[in-house]
């Protein structure tokens, strides 16, 4: 789909948010390698929020998940560590 478009005629940015997150949530789950750059736990010990980059480019994506989640992990997950998961993209 192709948005027209222009400095008088702008697209307000929840119609461009709402087309991206459509886009993504087709595509549903998918395996992806990467390497783990950080891991943070956050939201008062509900989330834990991981960044992984790409092993060749830079490019990096954050991937929350759940403490449990991540505890079942084995061995287990570290900064550094090359991974291969699989998720589901959300925007």
């Amino acid at each position: 789909m192709t948005l027209e478009t222009s400095p008088d005629s702008p697209a307000p940015l929840r119609q461009i948010s709402g087309l991206i997150h459509d886009w993504i949530a087709r595509m549903g789950p998918v395996w992806v390698e990467g390497q783990v750059t950080e891991i943070k736990l956050r939201g008062g010990n509900s989330q834990v929020y991981i960044k992984v980059r790409d092993v060749e480019e830079n490019v990096t994506i954050q991937m929350v998940t759940s403490p449990g989640a991540l505890a079942a992990v084995q061995p287990p997950l570290q900064d550094g560590a090359r991974i291969v998961m699989h998720a589901r993209p959300e925007f």
